[in-house]
């Protein structure tokens, strides 16, 4: 027996409780109502009481509650599902959902397996992703994975918002894979549908889209560009992310593999599979149930050893003995196959933790030199080579010759990171001059670089503009320009730092770069 799924999920709102039991009833009853075999009935009993039903040839559900005197506003619902698959007849299904509810509170978890009916030395054609009860539970508004408030919908992120992403990656308590898809830099569309994704990843997994270049490149100044996803790219970032990882730790599927639509249906399932397996690999059912368990095991032990009062009871002993003992019999034949899962799983890991089990070619994407933006044309490996490909490039920017004798000067490690800088502020230049044509307000300036990842400041510090006005301002044919709006991108050494300073010219409707380089000189200089 393979487990191929598990998750574990918790609901935190009552109507969010009875909604998820009233799904858990619904996922059966309507799974069964495609052969017209009726179990509403059976279904209906959840929780009421014990139930062993075999609703069709070859298939079993059993339904048992545990309650204790000790804690009775608690109970834990053991559901146990087995049957053939539909199309191959030699592969079984093997269902375990455990439902722990308290007053306020419902945990559930679910495993999934596969195991063979027959012996039959031939791939196993099954279609994996998540069990549509996983899928509808995590449309609602309470619900919890691995400790962490979740709902399967993939979330679209905007530039600013960024750096929230990127805390999230890193925290050290996060337990469940996020998975990042990106859009293609031309077409700012993905080249696969994030919210298939998210459904089939429903309930082990986190997604979110990237809204466009500029969160992609956002995502890329922070955690370097080996470790970003771009221009269609599709990443999962493993539980334990740092800025230091590897960058194969971390699978990457770029978009030369999700060019065409089976490429990129091979790469979600070998996406989905490893996600799967993660999961399924580290599986436990959570402490609280085990616990409760254990409590209810001891009180009907202790209720068993009591005194039979007369021929009634002693039949309701033997009763409970023979219960007992196909209990028994169960949980060792659980055991057994535990036993044997646990073997292969360390079978496995010696087979991949063996010398030279890397040394062919990876299944994923190594990763990319960088973003597309910066592919054609002159290579940018330095900040002057990313000014002249900007002054090549961009409509609505002027360079001053400043411009390029300070890029020539400067030492910054990042050079796409300062292209990507000016293509901001010619976007920013375009919406800046249709509102001079049209005279109408475009709203704050700094809004609309917040947008693309930037922090924009329309003027220095009153003080550093006195004591050295002299840097902000740039001379050409006659001249001056006011040069105070600027960017800067990082901070501390002039390898780490870069400020672009220029102007708003409304002569041309352009915006003149006068500065591309080391941080000017201020108050904190």
């Amino acid at each position: 027996m393979r487990t191929v799924y598990a998750t574990v999920l918790s609901m935190h709102d009552a109507n969010d409780v009875h909604a998820a039991l009233d799904l858990v009833g619904r996922w059966i009853t309507d799974w069964y109502a495609r052969f017209r075999v009726n179990v509403d009935d059976v279904v209906a009993a959840i929780g009421e009481g014990d139930i062993d039903a075999t609703p069709m040839t070859g298939h079993r559900l059993v339904i048992r509650s545990l309650q204790t005197t000790e804690r009775p506003n608690e109970r834990v619902i053991d559901l146990r599902w087995s049957y053939p698959d539909q199309y191959d007849k030699s592969l079984g299904w093997h269902t375990n959902l455990t439902l722990y509810r308290t007053a306020d509170r419902l945990d559930l978890a679910l495993e999934v397996c596969v195991t063979g009916l027959s012996f039959k030395v031939a791939p196993a054609n099954i279609k994996l992703g998540s069990p549509r009860l996983v899928r509808d539970i995590s449309r609602l508004r309470s619900v919890y994975l691995a400790g962490r408030a979740y709902n399967k919908t993939p979330e679209v992120i905007q530039a600013p918002e960024v750096d929230d992403l990127v805390t999230e990656l890193m925290l050290p308590q996060r337990a469940h894979p996020v998975v990042v898809v990106s859009r293609r830099t031309r077409q700012d569309a993905p080249l696969i549908d994030s919210s298939a994704l998210a459904e089939s990843l429903a309930g082990v997994a986190k997604v979110y889209e990237l809204a466009d270049k500029w969160a992609a490149y956002k995502l890329d100044e922070l955690v370097g560009r080996e470790l970003a996803c771009f221009d269609g790219a599709i990443r999962i970032y493993w539980p334990g992310f740092t800025l230091t990882a590897k960058p194969y730790a971390h699978p990457l599927w770029l978009a030369k593999s999700l060019s065409t639509d089976e490429m990129a249906a091979r790469s979600q399932r070998q996406l989905c599979t490893a996600v799967f397996n993660a999961a399924s690999f580290r599986f436990s059912e959570p402490q609280e149930i085990t616990d409760f368990r254990r409590l209810a095991d001891r009180e009907e032990r202790q209720s068993a050893r009591q005194p039979a009062a007369d021929a009634a009871d002693v039949d309701k002993l033997l009763h409970d003995l023979y219960d007992m003992e196909e209990r028994l019999k169960t949980a060792q034949a659980d055991n057994d196959a535990l036993r044997e899962q646990v073997k292969r799983h360390e079978e496995n890991i010696a087979a991949l933790t063996s010398p030279g089990m890397w040394d062919a070619a990876p299944a994923v994407d190594e990763p990319a030199p960088g973003p597309e933006a910066v592919e054609e044309g002159e290579p940018v490996v330095t900040v002057a080579a990313a000014v002249r490909r900007a002054a090549e490039e961009n409509d609505h920017l002027t360079f001053l010759q400043s411009a390029f004798s300070s890029a020539e000067d400067s030492p910054f490690r990042h050079p796409e990171r300062a292209l990507q800088a000016l293509q901001a502020i010619n976007e920013v230049a375009g919406v800046w001059q249709n509102s001079l044509k049209s005279k109408k307000s475009v709203g704050s300036l700094k809004d609309h670089f917040k947008k693309l990842g930037f922090t924009y400041a329309d003027d220095v510090s009153q003080t550093s503009g006195n004591r050295y006005g002299d840097e902000y301002e740039a001379k050409d044919g006659g001249r001056t320009y006011d040069i105070s709006p600027h960017i800067t991108i990082g901070a501390k050494q002039a390898d780490s730092c870069l400020s672009i300073h220029w102007a708003w010219d409304e002569s041309t409707g352009k915006a003149v770069v006068a500065h591309v380089g080391r941080h000017k000189t201020n108050t904190s200089s």
